[in-house]
């Protein structure tokens, strides 16, 4: 098996467990759901989603919507059982879920980043793991994500809640990307997973 073989199974197996089919909220009008995870587990294994592994531009993984594949800036899965290992998975995988779910619909950068590092906070959260609490981003997630886990059926994220965090995020994005002479899209149109 390669190294990228090796590095899909861990990713679904990941993406088949109770605290990720647990995820359930509804964000800028994306709704996120544990099938639409398997889902992504179902194309992974079919290799319509793809698992790659290369620059990451400084971040641990990225998800391209355009080719539907997921760069892992590492080669070792055992890696991807770690904490923040997991969370990458369900961080990326979000991504992947909302290219699904919202096939050629304009999402706004901003609104993607933070439904992703939600995801990874209810996640976290399902899981029992360890979780920072406090802070300008982390704090707010994680009270967000306490509500997601205590609603009955789909939680609905109010654009207040997140709002700070939304602006935290592009901030941080925003400086990474001016380091590597880029520029953070404003919006980003959905492809669609097959």
């Amino acid at each position: 098996m390669s190294d990228e073989d090796l590095l899909r199974a861990k990713t679904i197996s990941i993406l088949r467990t109770r605290p990720c089919l647990d995820i359930r909220f509804s964000i800028a009008g994306i709704t996120l759901m544990g099938y639409g995870y398997g889902y992504i587990a179902d194309m992974l294994a079919l290799d319509s989603v793809h698992v790659a592994i290369g620059n990451t531009g400084g971040f641990t993984a990225t998800y391209d919507n355009k080719s539907n594949t997921i760069t892992f800036g590492t080669r070792n899965p055992a890696d991807l059982g770690t904490v923040d290992g997991r969370g990458t998975v369900i961080h990326e995988c979000t991504h992947a879920v909302i290219d699904a779910v919202a096939k050629g619909r304009s999402v706004a950068y901003g609104d993607d980043e933070v439904a992703a590092y939600l995801a990874q906070t209810v996640y976290s959260l399902n899981a029992g793991d360890k979780i920072n609490k406090v802070g300008p981003v982390a704090g707010p997630l994680y009270a967000v994500a306490s509500k997601i886990r205590a609603a009955q059926g789909v939680y609905v994220v109010d654009p207040a809640e997140i709002v700070g965090v939304r602006a935290q995020i592009l901030a941080v994005y925003t400086a990474i990307a001016k380091s590597q002479g880029k520029v953070v899209p404003t919006t980003t149109v959905m492809s669609g997973v097959p």
